[in-house]
């Protein structure tokens, strides 16, 4: 009953957006749409309700259990979709942690042979968002993970990314972009986040000249205005104990 109390509230024709995409007649997808949702019920409206405050890090996190990889993530608050901010944090994310090209693929991976699995990603919501960087890791080489991670985030807070970084990345981030629209599940979902965050599609290639328009200066600013030892947090599954928790929180408490 209260689930049902729940989406009568927050679900109806009022916010509701049906985004489609592909080699259809719009007359029939129309007719369609509003045959379907004739009965559906109409939208109670709602003030959202404003986004907490983060915990104050450094925090830790330790789940223990007998398994044979340690999992790791570290995490941020990050920006909103509506922040002037958020594509330069998609090109310092991309920096750090999207794909075989990052930092922290190309140092843990590649050169140390840490980690079978790292990376990172950022997610927007309304008046808040998430960066997070994760890793799969052998028990005894999470210590190393960990402080290797912590490193390569000090170098960027410190000194930003490189100009050659900065080309490549661009050329990326605005290739994925750009790949994603061959894909009609991904034009119809990209058009139906637009129109439900900005009541309207953004051009694309609008996106890409807000992505070339990203200097080193502003991720620079972007690193020093997220990667902040107060606001740092870690979670941790795997064959770990307390003294393993004890470092780690000292390793968080260095800072960055």
């Amino acid at each position: 009953r209260e689930l049902e109390t729940f989406w009568r509230q927050h679900y109806g024709l009022g916010n509701t957006v049906i985004s489609v995409a592909g080699n259809v007649q719009t007359a029939a997808v129309v007719a369609a749409v509003e045959a379907a949702f004739a009965d559906y019920p109409p939208a109670r409206k709602t003030p959202a309700q404003p986004t907490l405050p983060a915990r104050p890090g450094p925090h830790l996190s330790l789940l223990p259990r007998d398994s044979e990889q340690g999992n790791f993530c570290i995490g941020f608050p990050a920006l909103s979709y509506n922040d002037p901010d958020r594509r330069a944090l998609q090109v310092l994310d991309t920096v750090v942690g999207g794909g075989m090209a990052s930092r922290l693929f190309q140092e843990l991976r590649e050169e140390r042979g840490l980690a079978y699995n790292i990376g990172s990603y950022h997610s927007e919501l309304a008046d808040s968002g998430m960066w997070v960087i994760y890793g799969s890791v052998e028990p005894e080489m999470l210590r190393d993970s960990v402080r290797t991670t912590l490193d390569i985030l000090r170098d960027v807070v410190v000194n930003g990314v490189t100009d050659e970084e900065l080309t490549l990345v661009k050329e990326q981030v605005k290739g994925g972009i750009l790949l994603s629209l061959e894909d009609t599940w991904s034009v119809a979902s990209r058009n139906g986040a637009h129109q439900l965050r900005y009541n309207s599609v953004i051009p694309v290639h609008r996106v890409v000249e807000e992505v070339e328009a990203v200097t080193g200066d502003d991720v620079l600013r972007v690193a020093q205005r997220l990667l902040r030892p107060n606001t740092i947090h870690m979670s941790l599954i795997g064959p770990y104990d307390e003294e393993d928790d004890r470092e780690l929180r000292a390793m968080l408490k260095e800072g960055l």
